[in-house]
């Protein structure tokens, strides 16, 4: 907590009591009240003698400092759990954008969920699938439309190769006031998807204050829950049930992988949707992850996606704006204030000659029709 001496200055004002007043009764010097409205800390005598003065509590004479870099607990890789070593790697990385938000506009809407019960699971992942233009479909999320819904909520997304050491897909975080989910572009597009949707309940949760451990047992349970929900509709879980018990039992996982196939998303993701729905299954988990380690040899990785075809740096604006219209509008507003050299570090571009001539492409769209909000990408 940091000492608001702006606010007993605003105290003393509205309550009408000269400095001189204030001093005399307190039996210090004038000097001594101006420090304090300074910023300088009473000691503990003066700091009683001011609130038996002014009717408050001690902490009523403090603000609480609020990070301005703060990331949740969020979902890891298999089995590892998050802890402060892993934090502070996500921090590090949300730190280097930092400077990228200052004095930049925010959405103007921006979605906020404060009830976390059983009951509200299965209405917000309906409210997901709506905001990703899923409306009256019975088919699971695939990545594009995850990625649809993250801007849908003013998410910003930043793709990055993280370390390894940090074991995520994706992580949530607050820079600076804006909503940002930070993606691991070395994983396969399958991968990705139910974890853009649990931080994004991350995201629409984000007044909930994480405990200090970093992680919340039922906190992480309830995204998961509503990140199944979104991806994996009812009537679709229950379909594919139907369908596996007309199935003999050996071809059952081939099944699962048909429709994984069919519809993008993992074998394991489907077995989990059906055993929330139906109950469990038993099937063997080798049969199941040998599955989809063949279906991940069908889909490329994100940096893939991003970067392959995209032969010029403006073939790659086009790419990364159709994934992040956010961030996007966010490197137009800093188009006059990065350097090159900044940019290609950010969005870890190859080519510094490419990364100018994409810096030249975002001011010549900043220079041009300004969007409206931050979720409005910039007109062509």
């Amino acid at each position: 907590m940091k000492w608001a001496g702006q606010h007993l200055k605003r105290l003393s004002e509205s309550r009408q009591i000269p400095i001189s007043a204030l001093a005399g009764k307190l039996g210090v010097s004038r000097r001594t009240v101006y420090d304090w409205f300074e910023g300088q800390v009473p000691k503990g005598n003066h700091l009683l003698d001011l609130c038996r003065e002014f009717h408050v509590e001690p902490e009523s004479l403090f603000q609480q400092i609020v990070p301005r870099i703060l990331v949740p607990s969020h979902r890891t890789r298999g089995r590892a759990r998050v802890n402060p070593a892993r934090q502070e790697l996500a921090v590090g990385l949300a730190r280097e954008y930092e400077d990228l938000y200052e004095g930049v506009r925010q959405p103007v809407v921006q979605p906020v969920v404060r009830v976390a019960d059983a009951a509200s699971v299965a209405p917000l992942g309906a409210s997901f699938r709506e905001m990703a233009g899923l409306v009256g479909s019975a088919n699971p999320m695939d990545y594009e439309h995850a990625f649809a819904l993250l801007s849908a909520l003013g998410i910003c997304v930043v793709f990055r190769a993280f370390p390894d050491d940090l074991k995520d897909y994706a992580f949530y975080t607050r820079i600076a006031d804006h909503r940002v989910v930070f993606v691991n572009v070395k994983n396969n597009v399958l991968d990705l998807i139910f974890p853009l949707l649990h931080e994004a309940v991350h995201a629409v949760r984000d007044e909930v204050t994480p405990p200090p451990e970093g992680y919340d047992e039922n906190e992480e349970r309830f995204c998961d829950q509503v990140a199944g929900a979104a991806q994996f509709p009812r009537q679709y879980a229950e379909e594919a049930h139907a369908s596996m018990r007309r199935s003999p039992a050996a071809g059952k996982v081939t099944l699962l992988k048909s429709l994984a196939a069919m519809h993008h998303h993992t074998v394991y993701g489907l077995v989990k949707a059906i055993e929330e729905t139906c109950g469990k299954l038993n099937l063997p988990a080798r049969s199941v992850h040998g599955a989809d380690g063949n279906l991940r040899k069908r889909y490329p990785t994100l940096a893939d996606v991003l970067f392959h075809g995209a032969d010029t740096p403006v073939d790659y604006l086009a790419r990364l704006r159709s994934f992040s219209p956010i961030l996007f509008d966010v490197l137009v507003q800093n188009a006059d204030a990065i350097s090159a050299r900044k940019l290609a570090e950010l969005l870890e571009f190859p080519s510094m000659l490419d990364a100018q001539e994409l810096l030249n492409e975002l001011g010549r769209r900043g220079r041009g029709e300004a969007c409206t909000s931050c979720a409005t990408p910039v007109a062509s």
